[in-house]
């Protein structure tokens, strides 16, 4: 039985579906190509027209080229879109819905960037976002206009403090410094002296109108290099030394006393044998103490005052017993300053690897202390302690910070607290930001490894306009290994005292005595209120600030702060004119240029033209939003002689060059690059905005000689 022959199946179908559109555009047979009449309707250089050079460019009506809807312009110019045809106009009378296949003559491709890249009737796509949006337009112009920088964002926040920090927010050294008084004699070099100098840097920051001031006068008064920072405590004694000397030659003995009445503390040395005290008196400017993780400051000032036994190989030399013997040595604390320092000694050697590292354990220390329990009067003499009981209290003012891990570099800032506002600052360099506080209270068991305390959401105060955005946040270091090994397994014990505060970077902590609480019938002295402000501020609750007596700085240190306001002024003022001036040039210049690009589309070809460059468009959009380079910066300076001369004769010129053959005509070969515009947009450009394409160019400029040598070569190609 022969075998049963299989049907082949059915081809699949080639053509559209029911309801399908055909999309007549794509129909490569249907496109008319540049060049597709070489050799067909061509065949000599003789025979070539007009029509067909247009056709090389994309210029003719057989391109078939479409002329885009102009997406920036406020007349709605968008015809229907293809291929939205309802149901009741597809029906045909006796056909069936899906027997009918869409044939559109008014099929055209979707206006996209990368689809009418090269479509000379495309006229988006070219910059013209830059414009619509007038904030960033306004930002770019402005920027472009090289107004230099602006004087204002320097401009100082009211009661916003700036610089210098703890010197400056101690008022009692403050009115010391304003009280020098220079020699008779030697007056003329008052003003170079570094005493002078710190006066005009406390006046700066007291009456400066900026939100910085540099102390560069004061530094090299100093005779130190700019160029080399300073370690903060050396710098700080010295300082300290130097003033001392400059307040001995004053005649008010109070200035005599301000930096020699600091503390006093005594080293002692107490025989076990026969009770002979040996006691050596010094002064000192600061308190130092070693830390201990989640050590309290209270429990290291106790622990630096706890008595030494001497024994052993350690026996005290006895001058009464004439040998060695057992003996105690302690250290006491006989009289406070009114500002407390407490140097943490932060940076310690490591006897390991002989090099000197920073400990990141964390200290707690309290916003107030008393420090009547530490402060011995004198061998015996508990009656006269009891006398000064309640004299030692200090309230915290000032939190010197060193931010990184290495002892040989990272960033310094400080916390500080301005008695007039009442408010915790925090200075970072040039930038000075409100903090709402400190940071929160210690918590139960916290380690050193934990994350830092001290969150506090900050408060943009010190500069108008962006200063938010100039704030500069300190170089963190990674450099690990100089980071000293801490091996704390233990948890510290539980801290429920909110009044502590704990910190990890801090290694100064400034302490002001509480001040005595003054008798009812007590006035100020009227020799005195005319050295002082009284200020009594309202705060944004409503309620009254305490009253604070501000120092007022010496006449000649206020002249050099009003100089130097004057100039700020002026330059706030010339910069403002400027800015004005350059935004109503904007103004106009965006109206402008809008305009132009929203009516400079062709709708057909028979309309008068100009062809340009798609880069030379795109320079023509941008070049009132970005910085002209070198040869256009001197062009300009070419505009503002002929304007002082009243001679109308400037013009900027944007290249048409690569779109121009080597006949100086249009170039076939370049055609991807050209686009066309209106005439009177061309007109518009050169007469409003004083530019002009160069050459210039219309549709009929394609040139002849390489349109047939182009001609030769592809007839030559299809034979």
């Amino acid at each position: 039985m022969p075998l049963k022959r299989l049907r082949r199946a059915s081809p699949t179908a080639q053509g559209l579906s029911a309801g399908e559109r055909l999309k007549r555009a794509k129909l490569v047979g249907n496109e008319y190509l540049a060049w597709s009449w070489v050799g067909t309707e061509v065949t000599d250089t003789a025979d070539i027209t007009q029509e067909h050079r247009l056709a090389t460019c994309g210029f003719s009506n057989t391109n078939r080229s479409p002329f885009c809807s102009n997406k920036y312009s406020t007349t709605s110019n968008v015809a229907a879109k293809p291929g939205k045809t309802t149901k009741a106009q597809a029906k045909t009378e006796g056909e069936l819905e899906d027997d009918i296949i869409v044939i559109s003559d008014n099929d055209s491709p979707t206006c996209s960037s990368k689809a009418c890249k090269n479509n000379p009737n495309c006229l988006n796509y070219l910059g013209q976002e830059k414009w619509e949006s007038e904030e960033k337009a306004r930002d770019a112009f402005i920027k472009a206009q090289e107004l230099g920088p602006d004087p204002t964002l320097d401009s100082r926040a009211f009661d916003t403090p700036v610089g210098l920090k703890v010197w400056y927010q101690d008022l009692p050294f403050r009115t010391g410094v304003y009280k020098c008084q220079p020699a008779q004699d030697v007056e003329h070099k008052f003003e170079e002296s570094p005493i002078f100098q710190l006066q005009v840097t406390f006046a700066a920051m007291q009456m400066s109108k900026q939100a910085a001031f540099n102390p560069v006068k004061l530094v090299e008064s100093l005779k130190l290099n700019t160029t080399e920072q300073q370690d903060a405590q050396e710098f700080s004694k010295l300082f300290m030394a130097h003033l001392d000397s400059e307040f001995q030659k004053q005649v008010d003995p109070s200035l005599k006393s301000l930096i020699a009445d600091q503390g006093k503390q005594v080293y002692a040395t107490v025989c076990t044998n026969c009770q002979n005290r040996s006691e050596r008196e010094s002064e000192f400017l600061e308190i130092e103490v070693t830390i201990s993780n989640n050590s309290k400051l209270d429990e290291r000032i106790a622990a630096l005052l706890k008595p030494e036994d001497l024994d052993g190989d350690n026996k005290y030399l006895c001058s009464k017993c004439e040998s060695l013997q057992n003996a105690k040595r302690y250290t006491e604390l006989r009289e406070l300053p009114p500002v407390l320092h407490f140097s943490l000694l932060r940076f310690v050697y490591d006897l390991s690897t002989m090099e000197r590292k920073k400990s990141k354990h964390y200290i707690l220390f309290p916003k107030s202390i008393n420090m009547d329990e530490f402060v011995t009067t004198g061998h015996q003499n508990e009656a006269k302690k009891e006398k000064m009981g309640g004299k030692n209290m200090y309230h915290l003012r000032g939190v010197l910070l060193h931010k990184g891990p290495s002892a040989y570099h990272g960033h310094y800032e400080a916390q500080i607290f301005d008695v007039r506002n009442e408010a915790w600052y925090q200075f970072n360099d040039e930038v000075v930001t409100k903090i709402s506080s400190l940071g929160p209270s210690p918590k139960v068991g916290q380690k050193s490894g934990s994350k830092e305390n001290g969150n506090a959401k900050p408060i943009k105060a010190q500069m108008k306009g962006k200063s938010a955005q100039t704030q500069k946040k300190p170089t963190r270091v990674d450099s690990d290994v100089e980071i000293l090994d801490i091996s704390s397994k233990s948890t510290s014990p539980p801290v429920d005292d909110s009044n502590y505060i704990s910190s990890r970077d801090a290694y100064m902590l400034i302490y002001v005595r509480a001040p005595a609480e003054p008798p009812a019938t007590q006035t100020s002295s009227p020799k005195d209120d005319a050295s002082f402000i009284k200020t009594t501020d309202t705060s944004a609750d409503g309620t009254s600030k305490t009253a604070v007596r501000i120092p007022i700085p010496p006449y000649k240190a206020q002249q050099v702060v009003q100089s130097l306001n004057i100039v700020h002024d002026k330059a706030c003022d010339e910069y403002t004119a400027k800015e004005v001036a350059a935004e109503a040039r904007f103004k106009d210049i965006r109206d402008r240029v809008m305009d132009i690009y929203r009516s400079w589309n062709l709708a057909s070809n028979a309309e008068e033209n100009a062809v340009v460059s798609r880069q030379a468009l795109e320079s023509w959009l941008s070049r009132h939003l970005k910085k002209p380079p070198a040869s256009a910066r001197d062009a300009l300076v070419d505009r503002e002689e002929a304007e002082a001369m009243d001679v109308d004769e400037y013009i900027h010129e944007i290249s048409n060059s690569d779109i121009v053959c080597i006949h100086g005509r249009l170039d076939p070969n370049k055609a991807t690059n050209m686009k066309r515009i209106e005439k009177a947009a061309d007109s518009r450009i050169q007469s409003d905005d004083e530019c002009r394409f160069v050459p210039s160019f219309g549709s009929s400029d394609v040139c002849e000689e390489c349109v047939k040598e182009l001609f030769l070569g592809n007839l030559s190609a299809t034979t």
